[in-house]
């Protein structure tokens, strides 16, 4: 909570004249009262301003900092394992399959129809960051495949899953900044027929979370390109390896000389 204070020169506690200074004696006390000229009042009226300029930037700054503060409490998430069927909670059209990540259940994505969406609505949350983990593993050929945050007051955060062996899991993590006490949880895949994208162990806490440094060894690129190799984007348009990697958040790369 912000408190403000008002200042009314309406309760100066101070009487101010403009006549040439004097001094008084109050009965009750014998105490002289102080009587200020022109020069003094405009003194006192400047320092009343400035003052109150002070305590509106501190109760700006106190304002800021309340709204940037990572939230302390979790949001409510329904059936974050995948554990009950149907799948309370979720606006799906994957389907529960066993195996799961340490644990009974995953949520899978099949291949060969179209894009498949899983979300969940978070409300009544408290502003601020908050990071999304999840579990993933995959085929190795799906298109496009991420983890999601969007509706959540600013851009929508992605992080893609990688292409790792069918048999491992990874865990996958974005962040964003609530700002309109709600959020979406997004899992997104596309993959071609027979392939597959499965989740598992969502999780959702308050903080920030961001990678300083994403690389990759590109080494052997150009023995690759001089061989015929082509890059493209996810929806296969060619184009440069490096411009690809760099757009997709590379800012480091390895070089390996023999």
């Amino acid at each position: 909570m912000v408190h403000f204070v008002i200042l009314s020169e309406a309760k100066n506690p101070y009487r101010i004249a403009q006549e040439t200074p004097s001094v008084a004696t109050t009965a009750s006390s014998g105490r002289p009262n102080r009587v200020f000229h022109g020069d003094e009042i405009l003194m006192i009226k400047r320092n009343l301003l400035v003052t109150l300029v002070v305590l509106v930037i501190l109760a700006g700054g106190i304002f800021m900092i309340q709204q940037n503060q990572t939230p302390q409490v979790p949001p409510a998430m329904i059936n974050a394992g995948f554990e009950s069927n149907p799948l309370d909670g979720w606006e799906t059209a994957g389907v529960v399959e066993s195996s799961g990540y340490e644990s009974e259940r995953r949520l899978t994505h099949p291949g060969g129809n179209a894009p498949l969406e899983s979300i969940q609505k978070l409300s009544d949350m408290s502003n601020g960051w908050y990071t999304l983990k999840v579990w993933v593993s995959s085929s190795g050929k799906q298109k496009e495949a991420y983890i999601a945050l969007k509706d959540c007051g600013k851009d929508e955060a992605r992080a893609s899953v990688p292409i790792v062996r069918s048999d491992q899991w990874i865990q996958v993590v974005v962040s964003a900044k609530v700002t309109k006490h709600q959020c979406t949880i997004s899992l997104y895949s596309d993959a071609e027929a027979e392939a597959w994208v499965s989740f598992d162990n969502v999780e959702m806490i308050p903080g920030h979370a961001a990678l300083s440094v994403m690389g990759a060894d590109i080494s052997s690129l150009k023995k690759s390109e001089d061989k015929g190799g082509v890059y493209a984007y996810e929806d296969g348009t060619p184009a440069d390896a490096l411009k690809i990697l760099s757009e997709h958040g590379m800012n480091y790369a390895r070089i390996r000389v023999w």
